[in-house]
């Protein structure tokens, strides 16, 4: 039985990565558009009237930034045929617009949750530490990925696990916004 040979079934993963990560992309955008239309209406009721201050800044930049970090990502991901300056500046883009949308979500999150416990100034200060944390691994990622190295386009599993990982991230982000 050792004289077997091996049976190699990395093309056939990489296929099925590549089919589930177009997969969730369609998936996630129409997660996406769905809840944006359903919940439309109500945006338009309570949100667009009021005047411009910091939760409505907040609440918009979380609720539209997916619009243009999601096309900006399939972009990345899916075109093969750009140079890998342009996909790094694609790569670049797409990560600080994520880095603000999720931002902008945790934000949200804190403030849902400090009014929740009774606008509490000791919990507020304890929320905007973890906020901090949250939003400084972010930046010390995004450092580590944009350290003047571009990441060349790969068919390796991780990458396809990495891309369904970011849309799945995008449609949460869309139900919680």
């Amino acid at each position: 039985m050792d004289d077997l040979p091996e049976i190699s079934l990395t093309p056939l993963t990489e296929t099925v990565s590549v089919a589930a990560s177009q997969y969730m992309s369609v998936a996630s955008l129409t997660l996406l558009l769905c809840d944006h239309l359903y919940t439309l209406e109500l945006e338009a009721l309570h949100i667009w009237p009021q005047k411009w201050n910091l939760g409505k800044a907040i609440f918009l930049m979380a609720r539209y930034s997916a619009y243009v970090d999601m096309p900006l990502n399939l972009t990345y991901y899916l075109n093969t045929k750009s140079s890998i300056e342009v996909c790094g500046r694609l790569d670049i883009a797409a990560s600080c617009l994520q880095i603000v949308g999720i931002s902008a979500t945790e934000a949200i999150l804190v403030i849902r949750t400090y009014g929740l416990f009774g606008r509490n100034k000791k919990f507020l200060t304890y929320l905007v530490v973890q906020f901090t944390n949250i939003v400084t691994k972010f930046g010390y990622a995004f450092d580590v990925v944009a350290g003047g190295e571009y990441r060349l386009l790969s068919s390796s599993r991780n990458f396809y696990t990495n891309l369904a990982t970011g849309f799945l991230l995008h449609a949460i982000r869309a139900v919680v916004v």
